[in-house]
Parts: structure tokens; C-alpha cells; sequence
């Protein structure tokens, strides 16, 4: 089966042939907007590589070993079935962990407390237990929250989107959703809000306005399978205990690279050195989580495949690829003045990416190894599973071309107001 992707063919004629300066290879120079490079040895596939900064000697060992795990987990996958986690040792240990740091906030918001009462009004024996209370205040859990300038759509707002997200519950069992929120960034999410835990999607529109019908379906499909495929790190017992130690590790941290004075050396000496007790843990807790996140995010994409087929689940994983292109095209489009017309635009520059050009990212993708987050198995990891499983070849959720552009038309307003929130983002940049 192949490994690579297959493109739609390529709209525009060479205007030039070049040879590689090291293979000698006839570069691929479809459309000059886009980088010219060599599919036979990979000259210059990727010409904008970011420079390769040192990193500590705990980070490269992580990184050697979740490498290890993510590519041992995918092959795991190719011959079985994608399960939902389980509660493995892996899991239990972590949840023990996550137990201990959660007690240990505790014990130092109470011995923080018990300090300052016993040696008040003397400021100096009271100030470190003001220290652990405010680290303990730092990493208590919170209870996620919407931002309260989230451009939230409703069953009212959007009654056939809802109505598309409903029949994708009913076939993978999820939640009711009732919110969906809109934003401005090339991604889509799925996590519980407030104190009773309910169900939010959010949407980027500039992902959401590339996909064709299906691959909305496919999109929506994986977000939801969120809700029932039981991620460990989603979990709020789990993932508060994960931010709490990462909270803690940056404070302690930033606090190393702000000592001055005389003392400045003893102070990042000290300071360094604790921070080493948090990062040891969350080392431990990524590293016992991380088969089931990433097994997670495998079936979520089955999950989304199963409703909208796995060719167009594919089709999506590559659409993730043009986040970079589609972020340069939008600032163009701001800087000509043309926000009105913002996504119309992108989905033309989409139109118009040739696949050459869809070769390359591809490619680089694979080089770079890149992911969304540190939650998710590399990209091209999750469009080759899909290649290589048993295929999904009818669709369970079907959106018609119709349907999909009415939907377009019940979010207006929010196309308008996340258009208005990149105009200004790109302006900011550009000072």
C-alpha cells in the first residue's frame, strides 16, 4: 500500500526546469509561489527548518523515549483493532502519582497556613509560608472555563449545524452538545467546561472553511469521539495534576532567570534545583499517559472515519498540513485590505495549492515529525494508520454540498467576527 499521500493533479505547467545543485535531479518547480525542491534526494524540503537550539540532556532522553513509544504504539495498531484506553498499570500508576501531587498541594496550602498563624505579626518567619500558599494557590485545579469574549453559537444561533452534530453523537454515542464555540485558530477541540463538566466543541474557522462537506463530518467526528474514548489526560483529576506540576516547574524557572543581586547565583543554583522536583514527575506522568493519548487520537480518527470514510479522513489529516500557507494567505489578504472577502480568498488559495506542493509538506511533515500538540501522534503517523487499516469505504453521516453552504450561511456573523479577530492579530504583528 503506498506510504505517501495522493494529490489532486497539479493545475499549472513548469515554467522552468532546474537541476538539483546536489543530486543533479530535475528540481520540481510547478508554481513559483511555492518552493522549488528535488523529490529524489530532498533538497530543500524544507528551506524555513527552524535552527536547532540546545536542549537539556532529561529533555533529548524524553524525547528518545516517547519517539520510541509512538512508533512502537503505531505499529501496534496496524494489525489490531484501535481500542479505547484502558486502565493498565500505566494508568493506575499515573493516577497514584497525580494522587501525590494533588495531596502534596494540599499539605502545602495547610503547612503554608499553620506557618503564618503560628508567627504572625513577625513578617520574616511567616513570609515562607506565604511562599506555599502561593505555590499551593498555583497549583490548585481549575475548573476550565469559556473566555468571556468566546463567540459562542447555539442550537438557536445554528439549527442545522446542530442538527449534523446531533446525527454524529447519536452514531458514536456521544454527549448533547448544546455550545459550540468559534475562534480564530487553524484547529478544532473538544474538552468540558464549568462546574458540571458539559460538553464544548470549538471550531477554527480557518480549518473549518477549507473542508468539503465530509471532512467537516470527518472533523466533527473526531472531536466528538473525544467524549468517549476515555483520554487519561483529559480527564480533570489527571490533567490538573499535569498543569499543576508544568505551572510550578515555569514559576520556578522564570524565577532562576530574574535572581539578581549578590546572591543571584546561589538563588538560580536553588531554584534550578527544585524545579527538577517538578519536572521529574510530569516527566513520569507524560511518559505513563502518553500510549493512551496518542491512542486516543488514533481512535478518534477511526471514529471519524467510520462516519465519513477513510479516504476523507485522510483527505482531512493533509488539510492540517496547509495551516502555515492558510496563515500566510489570511495575512495577505489583510494587508490588501480585503477582509471582507477573507475566506472566500483562503479557499481559493487552498484551490490553487498544486500537488507538488502537497508532496512537500507531506514530506516535511514526516522529517519534522510534526504534531499538533505534544497530545497527538505526528501527523503523518495518523494518516498512515489510516492507510494501512482496513478501509471505511461508506459513509454513515452524509452532508450534502447544499446543506454545508446553509450552514455557512447560519454562521455568518461568527465568519465576520473571527475575520475581524485576524485582522487584528495580523495587525498587531505588523505593529
Amino acid at each position: 500500500m503506498s506510504t505517501t499521500p495522493d494529490a489532486p493533479t497539479a493545475t499549472f505547467t513548469p515554467r522552468r526546469q532546474e537541476r538539483c545543485p546536489k543530486c543533479s535531479a530535475r528540481l520540481v518547480t510547478v508554481d513559483p509561489r511555492f518552493v522549488a525542491w528535488c523529490r529524489s534526494c530532498g533538497w530543500n524540503l524544507d528551506p524555513s527548518a527552524p535552527p536547532t537550539r540546545p536542549t537539556s540532556r532529561l529533555r533529548r532522553y524524553r524525547e528518545r523515549v516517547e519517539g520510541r513509544l509512538v512508533t512502537a504504539l503505531h505499529d501496534e495498531l496496524v494489525g489490531r483493532e484501535v481500542a479505547r484506553p484502558g486502565r493498565d498499570l500505566a494508568g493506575w500508576t499515573a493516577y497514584l502519582i497525580a494522587a501525590l501531587v494533588h495531596l502534596w498541594t494540599l499539605a502545602m496550602a495547610v503547612g503554608g497556613v499553620a506557618m503564618i498563624v503560628a508567627t504572625w505579626p513577625d513578617p520574616l518567619p511567616w513570609l515562607p509560608g506565604f511562599v506555599l500558599v502561593a505555590a499551593a494557590f498555583m497549583m490548585r485545579p481549575r475548573i476550565d472555563r469559556l473566555p468571556a469574549d468566546a463567540f459562542v453559537v447555539t442550537r438557536t444561533d445554528a439549527p442545522l449545524l446542530f442538527g449534523l452534530v446531533d446525527r454524529v453523537t447519536a452514531e458514536l454515542r456521544g454527549p448533547r452538545l448544546d455550545r459550540i464555540v468559534l475562534d480564530a485558530a487553524f484547529n478544532a477541540s473538544a474538552r468540558r467546561v464549568g462546574l458540571r463538566r458539559r460538553p464544548v466543541l470549538t471550531l477554527g474557522v480557518p480549518l473549518w472553511n477549507i473542508l468539503d462537506p465530509q471532512e467537516r463530518v470527518d472533523l466533527l467526528g473526531h472531536e466528538v469521539g473525544h467524549f468517549v474514548n476515555r483520554d487519561l489526560r483529559r480527564g480533570l483529576f489527571l490533567g490538573s495534576a499535569l498543569t499543576a506540576l508544568a505551572r510550578l516547574h515555569v514559576l520556578l524557572l522564570g524565577a532562576a532567570a530574574e535572581a539578581e543581586g549578590p546572591a543571584a547565583f546561589v538563588a538560580r543554583s536553588l531554584l534550578r534545583f527544585l524545579s527538577l522536583f517538578t519536572a521529574g514527575p510530569y516527566f513520569v506522568l507524560t511518559l505513563l499517559t502518553l500510549r493512551s493519548s496518542q491512542r486516543a487520537e488514533y481512535l478518534a480518527d477511526d471514529l471519524g472515519a467510520r462516519l465519513a470514510t477513510s479516504d476523507v479522513t485522510q483527505r482531512g489529516l493533509l488539510a492540517l498540513l496547509l495551516g502555515e500557507g492558510c496563515h500566510n494567505a489570511l495575512a495577505s489578504v489583510v494587508k490588501r485590505n480585503q477582509t471582507a472577502r477573507m475566506w472566500e480568498l483562503e479557499r481559493e488559495y487552498v484551490a490553487s495549492v498544486p500537488a507538488t506542493e502537497r508532496e512537500r509538506l507531506f514530506r516535511r511533515a514526516e522529517h519534522r515529525q510534526l504534531r499538533i500538540d505534544e497530545t497527538h501522534p505526528p501527523t503523518h503517523l495518523r494518516w498512515k494508520l489510516v492507510a494501512e487499516r482496513p478501509r471505511h469505504v461508506s459513509a454513515r453521516v452524509v452532508l450534502g454540498a447544499a446543506e454545508s453552504r446553509a450552514i455557512d450561511v447560519e454562521l455568518a456573523p461568527g465568519y465576520a467576527e473571527i475575520a475581524q479577530q485576524v485582522r487584528a492579530q495580523v495587525l498587531d504583528r505588523l505593529g
